[in-house]
């Protein structure tokens, strides 16, 4: 009865520290910087895209950080584009990558571990 306290108990802390984390910023030009934000449930990876905004002849960059789903991440391509009236709008760079664990993930699976080795 122990054993299979201690695994339940182990299983719930390491599920409780699995999230993940992105930088999550939006700026205008192609950098910003931001604060971590732990991702939602579903979305498994961090994403930063640069995209172009034109209307008539000014162009004007921005940048997006932040948690998105690593597969719909990778059906952005950069050169796709939508016009608008006389405006329009292009991907120029688009970085999908898996999100990191959070340092907090350690921790709990850390005193996981600890309290399963008191209960057995």
């Amino acid at each position: 009865m122990k054993a299979f306290l201690g695994i339940f108990v182990l299983s719930v802390l390491l599920t409780l520290g699995s999230s993940l984390e992105c930088e999550t910023c939006v700026g205008q030009g192609t950098t910003c910087s931001g604060k971590k934000q732990t991702c939602p449930s579903g979305q498994d990876g961090c994403i930063v895209a640069v995209t172009e905004l034109t209307a008539g002849s000014a162009k004007v960059a921005s940048i997006m950080k932040g948690c998105y789903e690593k597969a719909a991440c990778k059906e952005l391509k950069p050169g796709a584009s939508a016009s608008f009236g006389g405006a329009g709008a292009s991907i120029k760079t688009v970085e999908c990558s898996k999100a990191p664990v959070s340092s907090g993930s350690f921790l709990l699976a850390l005193s996981g571990l600890l309290l399963l080795k008191l209960l057995l």
